[in-house]
């Protein structure tokens, strides 16, 4: 029997959890269940063209997410009845059987859900949250019916803000990676570059650390002989442009050499490959993409203590851990790395390890699985 799920996002401007929304609703095709994507009118633009071009099914409405913005906040506020109540419209008018929403904060879908009343499932994407969202999810989460959780550590992490989560449906599913689209060859683009290759990837905003990375390259290039570079891909949006004014001062102030900033880039897979180390220096995340997507390519990896780097790769020696605020650590490690080459036997060990626990058909499965078992209890009443 055919599972309608209305997977509601109420940021459309794109990231890891709108990849993993587009790519796990066009897989679970096969499974007989199909994803209407529910998002907002504006910004969305990249997000729109990637279900269209896997024949997934959307509907744009206006609808505006929780922020510190003035304006949106506003807006946020005084439509949040109407936007709720065109939720539960759409849920009835198309059917659904589930509703999935994304993010701690997003709880618009969650009661347009139990209103109408359909299943829902609550995913949650972050090991971190403002006060404000930390209360919206204690007085929303009895009235989701089931959980997924990006990691072991957002599991816990939610676990000690609400009880209910352990009498709930629930599972853990890591961010997503196609491990077949990163079997490539590396960015020509780079070929120019001499020496080594350092890369990370995150929208520019501060909680992803990029300050702190300058400051451990200031070590690398104190430390290192050869010529070295590193490498920031991000979108710099409007309201982060004073804190990437903040990154390109910090680096002059540090004297820093070879320091690029690639702005957006569709050939992520290409620059991974093309990386002799990838860094991850955020505050925090849940299931840092990014690094599964360098170990999907048998790239060494430093980074902070994020999501469950520690927890799954602890005693590898490719992988090296540190606390989130230890510049001094980071960049030792990052210099250690370099050092490092690594055998084609660590690195197809590093491969198959990551695929074991991020392949997107791993991800998929735990989707389908939530589904069937919400949607059979529903049935069963």
């Amino acid at each position: 029997m055919l599972i309608k799920v209305l997977n509601i996002t109420e940021e459309g401007r794109g990231g890891g959890p709108l990849n993993r929304i587009a790519q796990v609703a066009d897989e679970i095709k096969s499974y007989d269940i199909e994803t209407l994507v529910l998002f907002p009118k504006n910004n969305a633009d990249g997000f729109k063209s990637k279900l269209k071009k896997s024949k997934v099914k959307f509907k744009q409405i206006s609808l505006h997410r929780l922020t510190k913005e003035l304006n949106h906040l506003v807006k946020y506020i005084l439509l949040f009845p109407f936007e709720v109540a065109l939720i539960r419209r759409i849920i009835k008018k198309e059917k659904i059987d589930i509703v999935h929403c994304n993010g701690a904060w997003q709880i618009k879908g969650i009661i347009a859900s139990y209103l109408s009343p359909t299943k829902s499932v609550w995913h949650m994407n972050d090991s971190q949250s403002a006060t404000i969202v930390k209360w919206l999810f204690k007085l929303m989460s009895p009235f989701s019916d089931g959980f997924i959780f990006a990691s072991k550590r957002t599991f816990n992490y939610y676990k000690n803000l609400s009880k209910d989560i352990d009498k709930k449906t629930f599972t853990i599913a890591q961010a997503p990676v196609n491990f077949e689209k990163f079997n490539i060859q590396p960015a020509s683009a780079l070929e120019k570059f001499k020496g080594k290759k350092i890369l990370t990837v995150g929208y520019i905003n501060e909680n992803k650390g990029f300050h702190k990375l300058l400051k451990a390259f200031e070590i690398v290039q104190k430390q290192n002989e050869e010529e070295v570079h590193l490498f920031i891909v991000g979108t710099i949006f409007p309201n982060q442009k004073t804190y990437y004014e903040k990154l390109t001062k910090l680096s002059e102030s540090l004297s820093l050499k070879n320091v690029h900033f690639l702005g957006f880039r569709k050939d992520i897979a290409e620059l991974q490959n093309a990386a002799d180390l990838y860094v991850c220096c955020s505050d925090f995340e849940a299931s840092p993409i990014s690094v599964w997507e360098a170990l999907a390519c048998g790239n060494p990896v430093a980074s902070t203590d994020v999501g469950d780097i520690a927890h799954i790769f602890g005693d590898d020696e490719l992988i090296r851990v540190v606390a989130i605020d230890d510049e001094l650590s980071l960049g030792n490690e990052m210099v250690y790395l370099l050092e490092q080459k690594p055998t084609e036997k660590q690195q197809k060990a590093l491969r198959l390890k990551a695929k074991n626990h991020f392949d997107l058909s791993t991800n998929v499965m735990e989707h389908v699985n939530i589904y069937r078992k919400l949607f059979e209890a529903n049935s069963s009443r």
